[in-house]
């Protein structure tokens, strides 16, 4: 499968070998968050969303993730991947 654009590969744990558990979807938009100022103002609201452009195949290598619950604690760095 050949694409031109950015992509995502899920299932991936190791770039330099094929394990054959690799799922590759184009990227079909990106949302910037709203607030974010660009990289050489500040991290803050430095995130974005991409909606692919097909679903991934949830197995045991692609799973989903559970969202915190809990309120959001001010000044405090998150980390997503």
């Amino acid at each position: 499968m050949y694409m031109d654009g950015p992509k995502i590969i899920a299932g991936d744990l190791d770039t330099s070998q094929v394990s054959g558990y690799e799922q590759k979807r184009g990227i079909s938009k990106i949302t910037i968050h709203p607030d974010w100022l660009g990289a050489d103002v500040s991290l803050e609201n430095d995130v974005c969303l991409l909606t692919l452009d097909s679903p991934l195949e949830l197995n045991d290598q692609v799973k989903s993730i559970a969202l915190d619950e809990d309120e959001p604690v001010p000044d405090t760095m998150c980390k997503v991947s």
